[in-house]
């Protein structure tokens, strides 16, 4: 009897993609961070790109949800929808805590490569599979968590002086449950058929831009 042939899982892309990263160009922010140089004004600079980022993501995550309604796909994108509906007003507490003008928080347009994350979001909820949407969802949170642990672990070495409110808000806790419930979706994706190629290709182009965004929120 013939052997059932098994393709690639959820598990073996995500790793071939942590793999493959480990060539990348460091990150930008992450490496002021690391050496304890974060200023005020590049924090400032993250919270106004990521409200922007807001914009898209709920626009994308809401198309997300009537193109792929069905389970698991349907309810992973309200659980990223509802996590960023849940951040806004806190993030908007951050940006009095810091400073930041109404006018700064609410600018449409900045650059071109700050921009590039909105628009792969955007262009993925239009056009791309659940496969590909989720390996890029995968990339994303490396990357913004990533970040986010950089910006806490610089503040409690004094690295920059934060209020508590705001290094509070770069501490996710257990973010567990959306890696595992956004892996699931993604062997579903597989399981239907969707091309893991592709979902590679997808992933890699979101490290790709955000390595854009977060230089571009480190040269503020």
């Amino acid at each position: 009897m013939d052997r059932e042939v098994v393709g690639p899982t959820a598990g073996s892309l995500r790793e071939e993609i942590v793999r493959l990263r480990k060539s990348d160009p460091p990150n930008e922010l992450l490496a002021i961070a690391a050496a304890d140089s974060l200023t005020t004004a590049q924090i400032q600079r993250e919270i106004c790109a990521e409200l922007r980022a807001h914009r898209a993501e709920l626009g994308a995550y809401a198309a997300m949800m009537g193109r792929f309604a069905r389970p698991p796909a349907g309810n992973t994108f309200l659980a990223f929808y509802s996590m960023v509906i849940a951040a806004g007003p806190k993030l908007h507490r951050c940006a009095d805590l810091l400073g930041v003008s109404e006018q700064d928080r609410s600018r449409r347009y900045t650059t071109p490569l700050e921009n590039t994350f909105n628009g792969y979001v955007s262009w993925l909820a239009l056009h791309g599979t659940q496969a590909e949407i989720c390996m890029a969802l995968l990339s994303d949170m490396d990357s913004y968590f990533g970040v986010c642990d950089a910006i806490v672990a610089s503040a409690e070495r004094d690295g920059i002086a934060l209020p508590p409110e705001v290094v509070e808000y770069y501490r996710p806790g257990d973010i567990s449950d959306f890696y595992a419930v956004t892996q699931s979706t993604l062997q579903d994706a597989l399981d239907r058929g969707d091309d893991p190629a592709c979902a590679v290709a997808a992933g890699r182009f979101m490290d790709e831009y955000l390595r854009f965004f977060w230089a571009e929120v480190a040269a503020a």
